[in-house]
């Protein structure tokens, strides 16, 4: 299987990068790729056509991000209002003051952080967090799994707690 792969990546990628936009995430295509591609590995008859069987697979997995995007776009737009005032609560946190009057370091990492967070991904955390939207509704509305949203919040989670630690770091180096 490993040969498989080390023979269709590369195509795969390639493929990607050129024909995905700049907003779309080429390593998580490529692996949903892959593993789709692998799971119905058994309907290649000519092993000649492994990569455009491949390809295709990637074509097919692009034009759903396409669609997905589309109604994510859409949804977006609807709900814009509420989207950007739950991100302005977000924003708005009380700065908790610390003994020394100084803004709490935490909360601060955390709006930087924040900020470097892409705007879908803004909203998943502001559905999930502000708006307690289960993570089977927010399945549904963006057409991933239950289980890709769970694993996107964990990423997100990891990425913000990494994000947070540097910049408190940073802080304790500049004082």
């Amino acid at each position: 299987m490993d040969e498989i792969v080390d023979l269709v990546e590369k195509p795969v990628r390639a493929y990607l990068a050129l024909t995905a936009g700049p907003a779309m995430s080429i390593d998580d295509l490529a692996q949903d790729t892959l593993i789709t591609g692998l799971q119905k590995i058994g309907r290649v008859r000519d092993p000649d056509q492994l990569v455009s069987f491949f390809q295709g697979t990637a074509k097919n997995k692009l034009r759903a991000e396409f669609r997905k995007q589309g109604r994510r776009n859409r949804l977006l737009e609807r709900h814009a209002d509420r989207v950007i005032e739950n991100l302005g609560q977000i924003s708005a946190l009380p700065e908790q003051e610390t003994q020394h009057g100084e803004v709490d370091a935490r909360h601060q990492a955390l709006l930087n952080c924040l900020k470097k967070v892409p705007n879908e991904h803004q909203t998943l955390l502001t559905d999930y967090y502000c708006s307690r939207v289960s993570t089977e509704q927010i399945a549904d509305s963006t057409s991933r799994s239950k289980q890709a949203v769970r694993a996107l919040l964990y990423r997100l989670r990891k990425s913000l707690r990494d994000c947070i630690k540097g910049e408190l770091q940073s802080v304790r180096e500049r004082s």
